[in-house]
């Protein structure tokens, strides 16, 4: 779809395309035109495949690490990652992995913060 938005992109640049609108409807404007139909079509059909592998990743089971990440997450208030190193036996790989599972599967947030320094 990005090749053919290109391909658009290209075609409505070129004034010869754009001065090219006979009443009759066959001019190149008026194919130029008819490529932007199928759009809206191809949109919708994109925003329901992202909906349905949002509710597909949504769905999956944590596993693992992942299970012993969730549950130690699941006492109230936010937890530093430095925390959550000290209450798990995972090496570096396996909580970064454990994470990215976790947050692939819309079950954790990861805001992000700076420090600020006095």
């Amino acid at each position: 779809m990005s090749t053919q938005l290109s391909a658009i992109q290209s075609k409505l640049l070129d004034n010869t395309i754009i001065t090219d609108f006979p009443e009759t409807g066959e001019g190149k404007f008026h194919q130029l035109l008819a490529t932007f139909q199928p759009i809206p079509e191809k949109l919708g059909n994109i925003d329901r495949e992202i909906k349905q592998l949002d509710s597909t990743l949504k769905t999956l089971a944590p596993e693992g690490e992942e299970r012993i990440i969730l549950d130690i997450l699941q006492q109230p208030g936010p937890l530093e990652l430095s925390e959550l190193r000290q209450k798990v036996s995972l090496s570096e790989d396996e909580l970064w992995k454990a994470l990215r599972g976790l947050y692939a599967k819309r079950r954790i947030r990861l805001p992000i913060e700076t420090i600020q320094y006095d």
